[in-house]
């Protein structure tokens, strides 16, 4: 009919009315005869089983048309330091970011969100982990903008360093960590007692006697973040943690002996050409390294 515009709009479907571009209504399911001959009404129509609802005007339908808004859409507000995880039909399907609005349309998919204040807590509940951590695609592409992940093996321990600083230890299991507005970093350090072998050392006796020694040792590291937090407070850096082999048996007669573990910490410079010609110590390291070991010991009997 002359003058009339027809509109559909099906059972999975809305429709956002404007006349002269400014927002009217919503138009549910149904057919519509629009007597429009100046071609002022527009129907933008929007499928429900897409259930994220985006609009260039979104804020301003929000704050314009509340009442109407609230009925069609459940909204979603997160601050700045907040995250969001939603579920479609019980089940993960995607991540909103931190300080932004987002509109979900009421109808055939039950839409939850929950919300994560990561400045309180940034550490993933375990099932929850477990779900993002191992998502398909699209899910997947969200996950590695938003979350770190690292899984500490039974023989290890895990260290998280947060902005710089070392936060806390991980025991074994996986574990996951929103990384919005901070930096994360994860090291693994092996708790196994673990050997090296030296072999083929020529040695020169007092009486002239050349000896071919073959050498076996044991290390294993046990408090690795009160012995690193205490070298921290000597030196004023983060040591790190690092396997090398040496020539000290009584370590190895300390954990077969008396069953005790060993922590071996270096106090050595790479040019100080231990057991070579021309050694040498530095002052500096003699004393820092009895200080070091002074502040290890206080700090594992604490």
């Amino acid at each position: 009919m002359l003058g009339f515009k027809r509109v559909t709009i099906a059972q999975h479907e809305r429709g956002l009315g404007f006349r002269n571009r400014s927002f009217k209504t919503i138009l549910e399911p149904g057919v519509y005869r629009i007597f429009d001959p100046l071609k002022r009404v527009e129907v933008q129509v929007y499928d429900l089983t897409v259930t994220e609802f985006e609009h260039a005007r979104v804020d301003f339908l929000v704050k314009e048309a509340p009442a109407t808004i609230e009925k069609y859409f459940t909204i979603v507000e997160l601050g700045d330091r907040e995250v969001g995880v939603v579920y479609k039909n019980g089940r993960v399907a995607g991540l909103v970011a931190p300080g932004k609005r987002q509109l979900y349309w009421r109808g055939p998919v039950d839409v939850r969100v929950d919300k994560f204040d990561f400045s309180k807590e940034f550490e993933l509940p375990q099932e929850l982990a477990k779900v993002l951590v191992r998502a398909k695609q699209p899910l997947a592409a969200q996950v590695a903008d938003a979350v770190t992940a690292v899984e500490v093996a039974d023989t290890a321990v895990g260290l998280l360093t947060v902005d710089g600083e070392l936060a806390k230890a991980l025991a074994p299991g996986l574990h996951a960590f929103w990384k919005y507005q901070r930096a994360l970093k994860t090291e693994l350090v092996d708790r196994r007692v673990q050997s090296m072998e030296v072999a083929g050392q020529e040695i020169l006796t007092r009486d002239k006697v050349s000896l071919r020694v073959n050498l076996t040792a044991l290390w294993q590291v046990l408090d690795v973040v009160k012995a690193r937090a205490a070298l921290k407070t000597e030196w004023g850096k983060t040591a790190v943690t690092v396997g090398e082999g040496g020539s000290i048996p009584i370590v190895g007669d300390f954990k077969r002996v008396l069953g005790m573990d060993t922590i071996m910490v270096g106090f050595a410079l790479d040019d100080d050409r231990v057991h070579s010609p021309n050694e040498k110590y530095d002052v500096t390291s003699f004393h820092k390294g009895t200080r070091s070991w002074a502040r290890i010991l206080a700090a594992l009997a604490g």
